[in-house]
């Protein structure tokens, strides 16, 4: 696929990593751009199928890797900060799968600011996003 073609798949938060690991996993998934975005530097290491540079940690300096704790707030703040890098990835992409869960913490605050940050570049965006039970 040349640039103009590719389909992003991005997880956001917990849940968000574990479905891109698993759609990683998938023979299919050579035609996909997969990444993920977490607040939570252990479960981006878990998510070892993705390569680092598809890996992006949020705030680090601010959450010291450790997640947001449930917290919508600090999800948003982690995107908002990490912007510019989610926009890299975003950029040139024909269409933008963001799977993840709204759990309130990294997922629920990130999904708005990926929401438009795909806006201000139009990339069509589908939100794949589960409410936990």
């Amino acid at each position: 696929m040349d640039s103009g073609e590719k389909v992003l798949v991005l997880g956001i938060g917990g849940a968000g990593v574990r479905i891109a690991a698993a759609v990683r996993a998938l023979p299919a998934a050579a035609e996909l751009e997969v990444a993920a975005f977490d607040t939570d530097r252990e479960a981006l290491a878990r998510a070892d199928v993705l390569p680092e540079d598809a890996r992006i940690l949020g705030n680090e300096q601010w959450l010291n890797g450790r997640g947001t704790g449930g917290d919508v707030v600090k999800g948003q703040r982690a995107a908002s900060q990490e912007s510019e890098r989610i926009k890299e990835l975003l950029r040139g992409s024909r269409l933008a799968v963001i799977a993840g869960a709204l759990g309130g913490g990294t997922g629920t605050g990130g999904a708005g600011v990926i929401a438009r940050l795909a806006r201000s570049l139009d990339v069509p965006a589908v939100f794949v996003l589960e409410l936990p039970f």
